[in-house]
């Protein structure tokens, strides 16, 4: 099935066009290469501050300097990119793991694998009842603390991307990992550089959704062992824990191995532990489940509405 997304208006093309120069010129910009190689990519759900690692790369120039530009879709859930994907024909996607499990157990041969892990815990969570004569009085039960062995959200690289051109693959993931590491170390420059990209954001409730995401999903003590973990990478044990879940959860025909699930070919070379700015670590992220709710159960987070393009173009 083709994808039917319209392209941006001609004065939208020409805001991307000048956004886009304008990064290039920017002072933490590096030269691009002369023919970049356009992928497309399907995200997760609609432009966020949760995503600040790909505008970060983006707006910064590591895409740029490893010759790659991104044509960028928003998506319907995190848990719809895989099949999406396939569907769409894309060379990339952003979304939950869990379903991408699901798709290699049901199509081996068109499902994509995950290259690159950016949650390590899944941001899913049951809503319930704290008291069943209330009916409006809700607490939130999250996967990651009663299911831990669960990732969450991966970049994933068609089949056919990584058979042909595995170099592009892993200048993909260097300029990527990059922008991840830039989020972890000032997550305020991180929001500014969504903020900037994607008019229409309001600061306050994507400072919360990003926030959260840094202290919930992407804290790298869930579980402890993934302190020692790659940036990017699993658990191979815990892998296969979470994709036996699945498979019994799910009644999947077969059940994929961790490395069928989950190519770490191709990430950056281990590097030294990321050490946050003093703003960030002083941040008291104890009130951010009170201003938005954990997980997928978070207001907005499957369903951000942003008066942005519907594909976005990288020069």
């Amino acid at each position: 099935m083709q994808d039917t997304t319209p392209p941006p208006s001609r004065a939208r093309r020409r805001w991307l066009q000048a956004l886009a120069a304008a990064a290039l010129m920017g002072p933490a910009a590096v030269p691009a290469r002369d023919t970049p190689r356009r992928l497309r990519m399907l995200l997760n759900t609609g432009f966020s501050s949760p995503q600040a690692w790909l505008w970060l790369a983006l707006g910064r120039g590591y895409l740029a300097k490893e010759g790659i530009a991104l044509d960028l879709t928003p998506g319907a859930g995190a848990y719809t990119a895989a099949p999406r994907m396939v569907q769409g024909a894309y060379d990339l996607a952003y979304g939950d793991v869990n379903a991408l499990i699901e798709l290699r157990a049901r199509r081996p041969d068109a499902a994509p694998r995950g290259v690159y892990m950016v949650f390590n815990a899944s941001p899913s969570c049951v809503l319930v009842a704290a008291d069943p004569t209330l009916l409006r009085r809700v607490r939130f039960l999250r996967y990651a603390d009663f299911v831990p062995d669960l990732y969450g959200s991966v970049v994933m690289a068609s089949q056919a991307l990584l058979r042909d051109e595995p170099a592009l693959v892993r200048r993909l993931l260097r300029a990527l990992n990059q922008g991840v590491v830039d989020m972890l170390r000032d997550p305020a420059a991180a929001l500014d550089s969504v903020l900037q990209a994607v008019p229409g954001l309001q600061r306050g409730p994507e400072h919360a959704r990003l926030m959260a995401t840094l202290a919930l999903e992407m804290n790298a003590a869930l579980p402890p062992a993934g302190a020692t973990q790659l940036l990017g990478g699993v658990d191979h044990a815990r892998m296969e824990r979470s994709i036996a879940l699945m498979a019994a959860g799910s009644a999947l025909p077969r059940r994929p191995s961790a490395h069928d699930v989950f190519d770490a070919a191709h990430l950056p070379p281990a590097q030294a532990p990321v050490e946050a700015t003093k703003a960030w670590r002083e941040e008291r992220v104890a009130t951010i489940p009170l201003v938005a709710p954990p997980g997928d159960c978070r207001m907005g987070r499957s369903s951000v509405v942003v008066p942005a393009p519907t594909l976005w173009r990288t020069a």
